[in-house]
């Protein structure tokens, strides 16, 4: 599984860069690196969070293929026990030729 990355990048020149009269300048340049590093933090937040939902995501198809095995090995399960216990009811009463159940009356075969 591949999750995404974002990463920042600045393009172009830097149109202030010859700004700096008096201590207007000084400040331009704070607020320059203060803009970019805000910029970083925002990229690094939106590429978390888009590995959050994409890892979500998955967990939740996981855990859904997990339940329907396991749905799938109970079902398998029941239906075997109650294959054994058929078998082991036939084979206690096998020297009876009949027997009753709530279904009807069963024959043996012999």
């Amino acid at each position: 599984m591949n999750l995404p990355v974002f990463e920042s990048y600045q393009d172009g020149s830097d149109t202030y860069e010859l700004a700096g009269l008096a201590r207007g300048g000084q400040q331009l340049g704070k607020l320059k690196k203060n803009y970019q590093k805000a910029v970083t933090l925002l990229v690094e937040l939106a590429s978390l969070q888009t590995s959050f939902i994409t890892l979500d995501k998955v967990i939740k198809v996981t855990n859904r293929r997990v339940n329907a095995i396991e749905h799938g090995k109970n079902a398998f399960l029941a239906k075997s026990n109650w294959s054994i216990s058929k078998t082991l009811f036939l084979e206690i009463f096998s020297d009876h030729t009949s027997y009753r159940t709530d279904t009807g009356l069963h024959h043996f075969r012999t």
